[in-house]
């Protein structure tokens, strides 16, 4: 595999194709590295020291995680693209999802609220070193392709349900919807991976969309309620943005689930 050199790779390439009969007067310059025995962060080594000329994120590195090409061989077999190298934009979301759209909705699949409140407070963190936490708990040998997907259909949901509720508040409530989109969506996933399929097929989208149709609003509500009642004077932006305040709210929204034995 090609661990850097893809362009000239490919104008070679092309060069060969159109001027076969120029080939022999072609020179191209290539770089040998002796690695030695310490192989295991190589590549991303190379990579990173090799296009400085480039601007280059974190996450694009997660193009060098084998579970990354697992996982998209995986959804294959249920006739989807994933997504999770760098350029590469949704077409098609019917069959195609992003590895942008993994890292969020992973995050918010995690018990720990923590992930899904730096999933909106920086969600390049979660991509900040692929060989460790925060992207190893969601991106390593059990990460699940259904799933993934599953979470990622019920986030674009979920987003497409904010979006047309919006007009339906005002004022703090309004921004609840708007900055605690994380924190819906969190509460969502641990409700709907309670499903018995959730972990092992593509549950249909309109299954999914129902169950959203029937939870969003009680969650929002919830989440509106406890925001105001918990943190009255906050901006939610801040409120949002902060593990210690959105675990406090979560913990209340589920002490009032266990005493109710209702979301």
């Amino acid at each position: 595999s090609l661990v850097n050199g893809a362009q000239t790779t490919g104008s070679i390439g092309k060069f060969f194709c159109e001027n076969r009969e120029q080939t022999d007067k072609a020179s191209v310059l290539i770089q040998m590295i002796e690695i030695g025995e310490d192989v295991d962060d190589i590549s991303i080594q190379i990579t990173k020291l090799s296009n400085t000329q480039n601007k280059i994120e974190n996450k694009d590195f997660a193009a060098l995680d084998p579970e990354q090409d697992r996982l998209k061989n995986e959804l294959l077999f249920s006739n989807i693209l994933y997504l999770y190298k760098t350029g590469a934009t949704v077409d098609d979301p019917a069959k195609q999802i992003s590895l942008d759209e993994a890292i969020v909705a992973q995050a918010c699949l995690q018990d720990d609220v923590s992930y899904s409140v730096i999933a909106k407070r920086n969600v390049g963190a979660l991509t900040e070193d692929i060989t460790k936490p925060p992207y190893k708990i969601l991106f390593n040998a059990s990460t699940n392709a259904f799933s993934m997907n599953n979470s990622i259909q019920i986030m674009r949901a979920v987003e497409r349900f904010l979006q047309n509720k919006e007009t339906n508040y005002e004022g703090r409530n309004k921004l609840a919807l708007v900055h605690g989109n994380r924190l819906i969506l969190y509460l969502m996933l641990q409700q709907m991976k309670q499903l018995p399929d959730y972990f092992v097929t593509m549950i249909d989208k309109g299954v999914l969309e129902e169950q959203i149709e029937k939870l969003c609003p009680v969650i929002i509500e919830k989440v509106v309620d406890k925001m105001n009642s918990i943190y009255p004077d906050a901006y939610p932006a801040n409120i949002f943005k902060n593990v210690g305040r959105c675990r406090e709210i979560v913990n209340a929204i589920f002490k009032e689930k266990e005493s109710t034995n209702n979301l």
